[in-house]
């Protein structure tokens, strides 16, 4: 394998970790109020189910905490613009510990 494919896959797997990590700092600050361990919240449904969850801008995501009054305390969160970069990596986290995603959480 030639040194210049190897330095590009080492820059793509750090990359990869970087969003995950970055997304689990995002649900830190933005979900574990109510959620607590953000990689068990993840291993509740499949990537195809979180995909499903995320597309539109959320849409599902968003609907599922305006129509509850258990998650009340998130309503001024969901009903105002959240940055699209940061819940890209969010995404990211959630699907990075989906249960079908092979990823163990060893330290949750």
């Amino acid at each position: 394998m030639s040194k210049s494919l190897i330095l590009i896959s080492c820059l793509f797997l750090t990359s990869s970790y970087a969003q995950v990590q970055e997304g689990q700092r995002y649900f830190s600050r933005h979900c574990k109020a109510c959620h607590n361990l953000g990689s068990h919240i993840a291993t509740t449904k499949t990537q195809k189910e979180w995909l499903a969850y995320l597309e539109d801008d959320a849409d599902k995501l968003k609907h599922f905490h305006l129509s509850s009054e258990e998650a009340k305390e998130s309503w001024g969160y969901f009903k105002g613009r959240y940055p699209k970069e940061e819940f890209i990596h969010l995404r990211d986290f959630l699907l990075e510990f989906s249960s079908d995603s092979g990823t163990l959480d060893v330290c949750g």
